[in-house]
């Protein structure tokens, strides 16, 4: 029944073109005049009738200009194919008005069109979602507390001149934040918003661009695989504190400056491991790859004392060494210079973008970050040496951390919803894709000689 409703929904789209048809729709037994546009589903008469669905029921306001859903504020609901949420302006208590998700999910989105042919089996997911792709709601008004949303936005932009460089406020009582001092960071300065709640995919993308200079396809990547690892879509809508949890398998052991998992919070800095961490840096360069090597080594060590468990894995290198690259490719010490230490201690010690740190360019670029991890990596053999396996190449960084088990298309359709348009990302997209492809082509190869 899913799929004969896709199947009718995109088949009256195409067939009316720019021009609306009026036809008859019936839901929970009551009928009205509907009209069927290219992009959006207009009803022709003022009603509230009550939708069934997977969980329940929703009401559903019809106007004559909008398809809105007009549900209690802030509340979600889970449909086949998208969960939706509406908000109301407080300021004059009329209810917002933005564009029901379906439709444009189906037209604007086409891999998701695939989640409303999905089996009874599927879970739901226990969070807050709402229409992430689309710019500007219907009535032109910003969901309250969106801090540093691209509502309005065409495209995600670096300004060195963005207020919200200025604007830095710690974690308050209730915020969520996650062992990242950089997402941390980012919510501080409302580039993601500052109570690290209702976040997509989409916000961490953007929020990493403006506030960091990383390139869309990097952070796009790393996000896709924690959401790929916890088996979730990528439209889920989610709090920071989920990006280390298990279930993500982000999280690693011996970072710089937190603790192993299972031993406090993740999400503070832990004094030992820095203390540590800065004294190797101080001796021999906070803007030398080699010395970030050499702090990791000494970290790993630490570890093995302090914790007989800790596990130096393959992904732990790999996330590790690609850390390394993203720091270096937002603070690139050839420009910072001097000002390189300060950038890296504000980051982790306040979880602060300095002045003098803020990006005026994506510097974080896809192959400035494996190229600096493959250095740090071959700074010394011990940094090669997972547990479970060695890490000494960019093709082992991509592997083990998500290449094969991310749906590399659909983190493509992720960055142009958001309104990337440079060339790069996606060139660099395109590759991984083509190379995704001939693996998985020689393993079919493999597997058909043997049988």
């Amino acid at each position: 029944m899913k799929a004969a409703l896709l199947a009718s929904l995109i088949a009256s789209a195409a067939s009316t073109g720019s021009a609306a048809v009026p036809r008859r729709n019936a839901t929970s037994g009551a009928e009205r005049d509907i009209s069927y546009g290219p992009n959006v589903f207009v009803p022709q008469n003022n009603q509230r009738v009550s939708l069934p669905h997977r969980h329940g029921e929703r009401l559903i306001s019809y106007g004559p200009n909008n398809f809105v859903s007009s549900i209690f504020k802030s509340k979600t609901h889970r449909s086949p194919g998208a969960q939706v949420r509406a908000y109301k302006d407080d300021g004059n208590n009329e209810e917002g008005k933005s564009q029901h998700c379906v439709l444009r999910l189906v037209f604007q989105i086409p891999y998701i069109g695939d989640k409303l042919q999905t089996g009874g089996n599927d879970k739901p997911v226990e969070s807050k979602k709402e229409c992430w792709w689309i710019k500007k709601p219907a009535n032109g008004k910003k969901p309250k507390g969106e801090a540093g949303s691209t509502y309005g936005k065409k495209e995600p932009k670096i300004d060195p001149n963005d207020p919200r460089f200025g604007n830095f406020v710690p974690r308050g009582e209730g915020d969520s934040r996650s062992s990242c001092p950089g997402l941390n960071a980012l919510a501080n300065h409302g580039f993601i918003p500052h109570n690290g709640k209702d976040l997509t995919m989409t916000t961490l993308i953007v929020g990493c661009y403006e506030g960091l200079g990383i390139s869309p396809e990097t952070s796009a990547l790393i996000t896709a695989d924690g959401m790929s690892e916890a088996g979730i879509p990528f439209d889920t809508v989610f709090n920071l504190e989920r990006v280390h949890s298990q279930q993500w398998g982000i999280e690693h052991d011996v970072s710089f400056g937190r603790n192993d998992s299972g031993h406090g919070d993740l999400t503070l800095l832990d004094k030992a491991s820095w203390d540590l961490t800065l004294k190797v840096l101080d001796g021999c360069g906070y803007g030398d790859v080699p010395c970030w090597g050499k702090a990791k080594v000494a970290r790993i060590e630490q570890e093995k004392t302090r914790f007989p468990g800790s596990d130096y894995s393959k992904e732990a290198a790999a996330y590790g060494a690609s850390e390394v690259g993203m720091l270096f490719g937002a603070f690139d010490p050839a420009i910072k210079k001097d000002n390189m230490k300060k950038c890296v201690k504000s980051l982790f010690e306040e979880e602060k973008i300095e002045m003098e740190c803020k990006p005026d360019r994506m510097g974080a670029d896809f192959e400035v970050v494996t190229a600096t991890g493959v250095a740090l990596l071959a700074s010394d053999p011990v940094l090669q040496k997972g547990s479970d396996g060695m890490v000494t190449t960019a093709q082992d960084i991509l592997a083990a951390t998500g290449k094969g088990k991310i749906d590399l298309e659909k983190v493509v359709e992720v960055l142009r919803a958001a309104g990337f348009t440079e060339k790069k990302p996606y060139e660099n997209m395109e590759r991984l894709i083509a190379a995704d492809k001939k693996i998985k082509a020689n393993k079919d190869q493999k597997n058909g000689d043997h049988n």
